[in-house]
């Protein structure tokens, strides 16, 4: 944990006001819906070094290119970036004229929750002003799960030795930028303002992607728990509006402002009109029904959630309360009701990589949604790319494919790629496999054809056609091969033969060729799709390459190679390195990278991590052995990958130091940039840690299987996991594992090697020999 930071059950909490992580703080404290989302950055005036955002699911501006890159590569000629949107939260006081700004003040105490069962914010501080004057303040905020245009706040203000004018003004102000931005060119547009004695509204739209968004307030009053009718002076600047407040005051009396903010954008509706009557709308209830009843709402929302989700390690506080940190920003990021929608690669926490979709979001993620009965969610993910399916077609024909072959982009918003690069936004193809792995996951979790029938076909056929395109035959080696790739360790970048990138080629294209076989022969296609689906000729052509692509291994050592000659680097572990050489990226120069054998993350050993039914556990071993001494773990998902692997080849204690770096990425910055948001695949991969890692849990032969091993540390674990049609309750300790089913359906159960039939509403216990 950072210093000043520690954990409470079921909080994480700053006790004292630590200014130079005030930015890493914004991300850990950030709060969202899935539809939206911002920062923890304070409501107050604030001086001191921040970096405010607030982000609507969907909306993005475009950062316009006119490189060379882009005119020859044949990519988009602009770049969708995740747009910070207009803030409803700001407020400013002033005490007889004197700011209040918490960067200006001396602070007597100071203490920030974030609360993960009940999903809000709170701060409580006391400080003195310049002038002497003692005030305290307790802020509290959520973003409600029960209505997801809906955030609130409550700012409760108290002077404790003197009387005065307390000035209050709210505002909304879209005269915002985002974090990461290639320039200072605002692309908010004001459309319209309305402002009335408790309430305002700004629509505003986006340059270029003509988004709108309506956004507004609404302003509630009370002065010792009694009702204030106040009058407010109306504020209008381009792109902000607000109201402003005078109340006097005495000391110990208790002023609390209740501000209610809301979204309403047109992805959802059609005219301008519509977003200002529905922003009204939703802010009109909320005032209605009031904060502390719509924070018991919101409260009972998460402990719906937390029904499923909630993972219970006793014996070792630190891990429970990081888990339960890493899955509630997981659940912000991404609520799986809207199709159009993926998860960013910081969520709502900040826009770094422009808020973009990462391969990680298909390959870590699904498996979390389906083992917590979020199914809908999971299907969600696939049939966002399936919309895009047509974008990653023209993306790959404007590289030189065709006959509907499809490469998805390795980072996008739009279905475009959004990455400038070619060594990743060309190379680093393995992207395509992830699309396949997400639909491998949902069928193994759900045995769920139909979304294949009706959509999934189509991608794995485009993929299936990208690959055969991709290969070529070579007559020395006589074997396909792929040349010129970056694989998932991009210090290593236009290499030939990546064995990740090939070996997933491979299952890839006799995944395929054996899934749309049987959707054939089920014969629930319908007349359309028959006459555009890849007849048996072709699909056994994909079968035939499948088995003929090359595999790079050493001669003598036996090894899968990460690509062609990387035997011809000098091999040394990191630990040869000096002292203060780490992370590499701040040391070395690319060049230099480029030519040592050190890996950013799992490459090779990330196919072990996929598919652990391929491999033994000895070629686990001595592939491990060889690839995690090299490995400098530089990437925010690298601990969770290299924890899974270590559990399954039973070094509990190995696994738990890479679980705990997975658990506190982002707690204790150990990448040095949560300041620019946190690291979902991080959290992903903290969740998989404990689930396949420590429950040993897998699908053997379509059983449920467990194969727990937990570390010294730990009493017991405990978590709930959907499967099928079942739902189980699992319970860890270190002698035995209790599965009861909490369903009316049998369940085929593995644990330890042993085979069970779990009945309806049964249980099973199995002792560890």
């Amino acid at each position: 944990m950072l210093p000043g930071f520690h954990f409470e059950d079921w909080r994480i909490v700053e006790e004292g006001f630590h200014p130079e992580y005030q930015l890493v703080a914004e991300s850990l404290f950030a709060l969202g819906n899935g539809a939206m989302g911002y920062r923890g950055s304070f409501e107050e005036q604030y001086s001191g070094q921040t970096m405010p955002g607030n982000y609507l699911a969907g909306l993005f501006y475009l950062d316009g290119s006119s490189s060379g890159y882009y005119a020859t590569s044949g990519q988009a000629a602009s770049r969708a970036r995740l747009a910070s949107a207009p803030s409803w939260i700001g407020l400013e006081l002033e005490f007889d004229g004197e700011p209040f700004d918490l960067n200006r003040v001396e602070i007597l105490e100071f203490r920030r929750v974030l609360n993960l069962r009940e999903g809000y914010l709170q701060r409580s501080f006391t400080v003195r002003l310049p002038s002497g004057r003692r005030v305290n303040v307790v802020a509290q905020r959520f973003c409600s799960m029960v209505e997801p245009e809906l955030g609130a706040l409550r700012y409760q203000v108290q002077p404790l030795d003197f009387s005065g004018t307390l000035s209050i003004t709210a505002y909304l102000d879209a005269d915002v930028l985002n974090q990461e931005k290639d320039s200072d060119d605002p692309f908010w547009v004001e459309v319209e303002a309305h402002l009335r004695r408790t309430q305002c509204y700004l629509l505003t739209e986006i340059k270029q992607t003509q988004f709108q968004v309506c956004t507004g307030m609404k302003l509630d009053i009370r002065q010792n728990g009694n009702q204030v009718n106040f009058h407010s002076f109306r504020l209008q600047r381009d792109r902000y509006v607000g109201l402003s407040v005078d109340l006097p005051c005495r000391p110990g009396d208790v002023i609390e402002v209740f501000k209610y903010g809301a979204h309403t954008t047109s992805r959802y509706y059609a005219d301008p009109a519509s977003l200002v009557g529905r922003c009204e709308y939703v802010l009109k209830e909320a005032s209605r029904k009031g904060f502390t009843a719509l924070l018991e709402q919101h409260a009972q929302a998460w402990s719906r959630k937390w029904t499923h989700l909630d993972i219970q390690i006793e014996g070792d506080m630190a891990a429970q309360q990081a888990i339960r940190f890493n899955l509630f920003h997981l659940c912000q990021a991404y609520s799986g009701q809207d199709e159009r929608l993926n998860i960013g690669l910081r969520g709502f926490t900040g826009d770094k990589a422009g808020g973009a979709t990462y391969w990680f979001s298909d390959l870590f993620l699904p498996d979390f949604y389906l083992a917590t009965g979020q199914v809908e969610a999971a299907k969600n993910l696939l049939l966002y790319r399936y919309r895009h399916l047509p974008k990653a077609q023209a993306i790959a024909e404007r590289v030189g494919f065709s006959g509907g072959a499809a490469l998805f982009p390795m980072a996008t918003l739009d279905g475009e790629e959004a990455l400038g690069n070619w060594e990743l936004g060309l190379e680093a193809i393995h992207r395509n496999h992830a699309i396949a792995y997400a639909m491998h996951a949902y069928l193994t979790w759900t045995g769920d054809t139909s979304y294949l029938v009706d959509y999934g076909w189509e991608v794995l056929a485009a993929l299936s056609r990208f690959w055969m395109q991709r290969v070529q035959y070579s007559p020395g080696k006589k074997a396909y091969v792929i040349l010129g790739v970056t694989g998932p360790n991009d210090y290593e970048v236009n290499v030939n033969n990546n064995f990740y990138t090939n070996y997933l080629a491979s299952w890839c294209l006799e995944f395929s060729a054996n899934l749309l076989g049987e959707l054939e022969t089920m014969g629930t296609l319908s007349a359309s799709s028959r006459q555009t689906f890849p007849k048996a000729a072709e699909r056994a052509e994909w079968k035939s390459v499948a088995r003929q692509i090359y595999l790079p291994k050493g001669t003598d050592s036996g090894l899968w190679l990460q690509q062609d000659d990387f035997l011809e680097k000098e091999i040394q572990p990191k630990t040869a390195l000096p002292p203060g050489t780490l992370p590499l990226e701040a040391h070395w120069t690319w060049d230099r990278i480029l030519r040592s054998a050190y890996i950013k993350h799992a490459d090779v050993l990330l196919a072990f991590f996929l598919f652990e039914d391929r491999f033994s556990t000895e070629e686990l071993a001595k592939h491990y052995a060889f690839y995690e001494p090299l490995t400098v773990h530089e990437s925010s998902f690298s601990h969770g990958v290299h924890a899974v692997l270590e559990a399954r080849l039973g070094y509990p204690e190995g696994a738990y130091a890479h679980l705990n770096k997975a658990l506190l990425a982002d707690l204790s910055n150990l990448h040095g940039d949560t300041q620019m948001g946190c690291h979902l695949p991080a959290m992903a991969l903290a969740w998989q840690a404990l689930i396949r890692g420590f429950a040993g849990f897998h699908v053997e032969k379509n059983k449920f299987a467990l194969n727990p091993a937990l570390p010294s540390a730990w009493k017991s674990l405990r978590f709930a996991l959907s499967f099928r049609s079942c739902k189980v309750q699992v319970h860890i300790t270190r002698t035995q594992c209790h599965v009861i089913n909490l369903t009316g359906e049998e369940l085929n159960l593995r644990i330890h090697q042993r085979d069970y039939k779990l009945a309806p509403w049964g249980e099973v216990i199995a002792v560890r020999k």
